[in-house]
């Protein structure tokens, strides 16, 4: 397959609204507190929004970002923001994302 051609594959999974293709858990990072609530909710209640009341996923957690002036940068701050979701995701779900990610069920 091209490179064009997985693109086009891409784009098209992500787009079809009659096979919705979702993560089990998006993490979302934000400027700050209000924004985070924001889309959390916003995400959780529209495009990722679950079909089966009885499932946590998929499960969207939205962090901000409150390291100091300037930000962690790239690395740093994506492994930043993961462990504050995994915090999100203990005290919101009572979900251990790290055990999920182990046992493959994530």
């Amino acid at each position: 397959m091209t490179t064009s051609e997985a693109l086009d594959a891409a784009i098209k999974a992500m787009t079809d609204s009659t096979s919705r293709s979702l993560f089990d858990i998006t993490i979302v990072c934000t400027t700050d507190d209000h924004q985070a609530d924001y889309w959390m909710k916003r995400l959780a209640e529209g495009i990722c929004k679950s079909d089966d009341a009885s499932s946590s996923f998929p499960m969207v957690l939205a962090v901000s970002e409150d390291w100091a002036k300037g930000g962690a940068g790239n690395g740093l701050g994506t492994l930043y923001a993961y462990q504050k979701a995994c915090r999100v995701a203990q005290e919101k779900y009572n979900l251990d994302i790290n055990a999920l990610l182990k046992e493959e069920k994530v």
